[in-house]
């Protein structure tokens, strides 16, 4: 995993848990944390890692499409 994907899981699971804790006020706000919480954290994975995903493929595509040049002796 990647520095930004740890902050995105991170920051998102911070956030789910007040949105789940503000939406079950209703009904309480301890059960709709975890819920919330492992919701923001799967979004802030995606949102967080998502760029360097496109970076590294960009990097691969590169690396496949050069011409391969042999080393001079």
């Amino acid at each position: 995993m990647s520095i930004s994907s740890i902050v995105g899981t991170v920051l998102g699971a911070i956030v789910g848990g007040v949105i789940g804790c503000a939406g079950g006020i209703v009904v309480g706000c301890l059960p709709f944390i975890p819920l919330g919480a492992s919701l923001g954290g799967i979004v802030g994975l995606a949102l967080g890692g998502g760029g360097s995903v496109i970076v590294a493929a960009v990097n691969y595509f590169n690396t496949i499409n050069s011409p391969f040049k042999p080393p001079r002796r």
